[in-house]
């Protein structure tokens, strides 16, 4: 008995297959190969190229098109029942503007798009156009989309349904779904109408109870720079969004310095593990310290007062436990009559290097300050450089420990 072998070059199907005349014609027979090819091209002019370079591989590169695109681009594909392959789409806000809670025909726009996957609505300024930074997710079926853009003020700033309902007025199409709100920034809100939006969404979480998931509890960025939130607050919100990654606000010192800056470092370590970004104004204690205890988020920037009273004749730290922090930026304050009160820039940076791991990249930024003058600019520059010189010098011991380590 004898097997016949193909030879290079052939396939079992030659027969029904024609051969290939051109490498393209060998790309396009493999769909997942085009596709893959294709993700890593983001000119108009190279989707057009490789449609043209053979008709098999024509419909895949030309489906990216329109990948993003605005909606009155579209409107001859709509009105010849065309499906351009649009995932991002962008909306005027003008539809968005005379109701509390804006319409969404949202079906509709699925029912044009198969593959939509984001929704940007935006409104024209003076620069050109913007975009609100908040974010919702909506489902129909096995197909989610984002909708990004929508403001909260004027339009739901008044209007609380928005908060178990979600912010737009979907169709009255049981097959879409709210997900939940995956960004929020009430920095564009008055002051006491973001305090009252935290509360609603701490609320939220916690009336829900047994096996149903409040819309708030995918939340992943939330950007609230102005709203105090306190030790007890903080823990129901990294509880309540164990997906949350980045967040914004103003840390307020309650209690016993030490015992709040303990528990702040443990709600990082523990609830709060997930969160990669943390942006704070600092109140109540020195700032030196919230950036110790608070360098167990890999990104981290601290805006506070520098009180050194609390460090006078104390051992200089080493890094808490669990920290992890790659990048601290630093907005320094100086107190009223700091040139008597706070020491030489030295010992600031060697208290501020001691407070985290070798490695960690530390950056002072400029702020406005009412006291101090050219003699707080040129404190500042000499602490810069300072840093500099001390991150340089652990960067070397690293590297002559890593010598010595290795086998002669």
């Amino acid at each position: 008995m004898s097997l016949s072998v193909p030879t290079s070059g052939q396939c079992s199907n030659d027969a029904a297959s024609p051969p290939y005349r051109t490498a393209a014609e060998r790309v396009y027979r493999i769909p997942g190969l085009l596709e893959n090819i294709v993700s890593f091209l983001h000119r108009q002019r190279d989707y057009l190229n490789l449609a043209l370079a053979s008709k098999e591989g024509f419909a895949i590169p030309a489906s990216e098109f329109y990948r993003s695109t605005r909606r009155e681009i579209l409107v001859k594909s709509f009105q010849r029942g065309c499906d351009p392959g649009v995932r991002e789409l962008s909306l005027p806000s003008a539809n968005f503007s005379c109701s509390v809670r804006p319409p969404l025909e949202l079906q509709k726009l699925l029912g044009q798009h198969p593959r939509l996957r984001e929704i940007s609505i935006y409104w024209c300024t003076y620069i050109g156009q913007e975009t609100a930074q908040n974010s919702q997710l909506y489902s129909s079926g096995h197909q989610s989309v984002e909708v990004h853009g929508l403001s909260l003020k004027g339009h739901l700033q008044h209007d609380q349904r928005w908060f178990v309902e979600g912010p737009y007025q979907i169709d009255d199409d049981a097959q879409i779904k709210w997900n939940g709100c995956l960004s929020l920034h009430t920095d564009q809100l008055p002051q006491r109408e973001a305090v009252r939006t935290i509360d609603e969404i701490l609320g939220h979480l916690a009336s829900t109870v047994g096996n149903a998931v409040s819309p708030w509890s995918i939340l992943r960025d939330l950007h609230s720079p102005t709203v105090t939130i306190s030790l007890g607050k903080l823990e129901s919100l990294l509880r309540g969004c164990p997906g949350l990654a980045t967040l914004s606000c103003v840390l307020s010192r309650s209690g016993e310095t030490a015992t709040y800056m303990e528990t702040l470092s443990e709600l990082l370590r523990g609830p709060g593990a997930n969160l990669t970004k943390l942006v704070c104004k600092a109140k109540g204690a020195d700032l030196c310290m919230f950036a110790r205890h608070l360098a167990i988020c890999p990104l981290l920037s601290v805006t506070g007062t520098l009180d050194w009273n609390p460090h006078r004749g104390v051992a200089v730290p080493s890094p808490i436990d669990g920290a992890k922090v790659v990048h601290l930026f630093l907005s320094i304050q100086m107190p009223r009559g700091w040139l008597d009160s706070v020491p030489g820039p030295l010992d600031v940076a060697r208290y501020l290097r001691r407070s985290v791991l070798p490695g960690s990249q530390i950056t002072i930024i400029d702020s406005l300050s009412e006291y101090g003058g050219d003699h707080q600019k040129l404190w500042k520059t000499t602490l810069r450089m300072t840093l500099e010189t001390l991150e340089d010098d652990d960067k070397r011991g690293k590297a002559q420990a890593e010598d010595a380590a290795q086998p002669v």
